[in-house]
């Protein structure tokens, strides 16, 4: 990312090559849509390509990336759902594919934000754990290099944080 905010165009296909993959599966994982994640990749790189100049060099670029992808995917949701209660009330009209399309997509709304508040209520040490891991797709081990951890204490705190939401999902009715 260095290279590339530096100008090096070239430096962007290896970019591309090492994130691409990785966030296709988050929103494939987070979405269940292809072409939905396709279409939020290519968003997420746009987005990284407009903030290249501000990109803080000798940062770690996956993170940064996974929080870009995280807010856009985030604001997709947010979109359809308003789209979703803003259409016609008439239900004999609408196509039950589309009507079930707004319901997944406002129940998904819902738990997001479900989870979203049981997240912030983690204690801070499970929380940045949990973050680093499952939005910002760092490996444990890089989690604990980056945060002075030992590779113990960062699975455990991993552990300990899933169980949290775990528990709180299944309070919700949210299943696993």
């Amino acid at each position: 990312m260095d290279r590339y905010a530096d100008g090096d165009q070239a430096a962007f296909d290896e970019l591309y090559d090492a994130l691409a993959p990785r966030l296709t599966a988050f929103f494939l994982r987070k979405l269940g849509n292809r072409e939905l994640s396709a279409d939020l990749l290519q968003e997420t790189m746009l987005r990284i390509h407009d903030a290249r100049a501000r990109f803080v060099r000798g940062s770690r670029v996956t993170p940064w990336a996974f929080t870009i992808a995280r807010r856009l995917m985030l604001d997709r949701i947010r979109r359809q759902h308003r789209e979703c209660l803003t259409m016609d009330g008439d239900l004999d009209a609408r196509n039950s594919h589309e009507q079930l399309a707004c319901d997944d997509s406002i129940a998904r709304e819902r738990n997001i934000c479900c989870l979203r508040d049981a997240i912030s209520r983690l204690p801070k040490s499970q929380r940045d754990v949990y973050e680093l891991v499952y939005y910002g797709g760092m490996t444990h081990a890089d989690v604990a290099e980056a945060l002075g951890l030992t590779l113990a204490a960062v699975k455990l705190r991993v552990q300990r944080a899933t169980e949290s939401l775990r528990d709180v999902c299944r309070a919700q009715g949210m299943g696993d």
